[in-house]
């Protein structure tokens, strides 16, 4: 993990299926945007709570064109979808940055209820595939 490595903190991930959702933790920097990232974004989407976050993790990022549901965040109780999930991997310190944006009331409530804290990976990394 190295030096950068100690700047993550384990949080709750909630993966979509086809056999329905999983959760798992994974090691994570999260942060809120900044307000240079929030200026670079369109008009409509500066109000919606947006976060961004660095870890070894691939996450998968939803799609509108192919149904494709991203990962959720479980950040300070509430859960945020991710959107973007780029490798960076032009320096020998790669890693993943993914953005993540609030979810909104308008989904099932049993899909909102927070993470269960009974996971045989407790305080791993499943996420990223090792």
């Amino acid at each position: 993990m190295g030096v950068i490595g100690m700047f993550r903190s384990p949080h709750w991930i909630r993966r979509w299926g086809d056999s329905g959702r999983t959760d798992f933790k994974t090691k994570l920097n999260v942060q809120p945007l900044s307000a240079d990232d929030l200026k670079a974004l369109p008009e409509g989407l500066r109000q919606i709570k947006r976060l961004k976050a660095w870890g070894s993790a691939k996450l998968t990022s939803g799609d509108q064109q192919t149904g494709q549901q991203g990962d959720w965040l479980y950040y300070d109780g509430r859960w945020y979808e991710c959107v973007s999930c780029v490798t960076w991997n032009h320096t020998i310190l790669s890693h993943y940055r993914s953005e993540f944006c609030l979810v909104d009331g308008s989904v099932a409530k049993k899909n909102l209820e927070p993470p269960v804290e009974n996971t045989p990976e407790e305080g791993g990394d499943a996420g990223d595939g090792k």
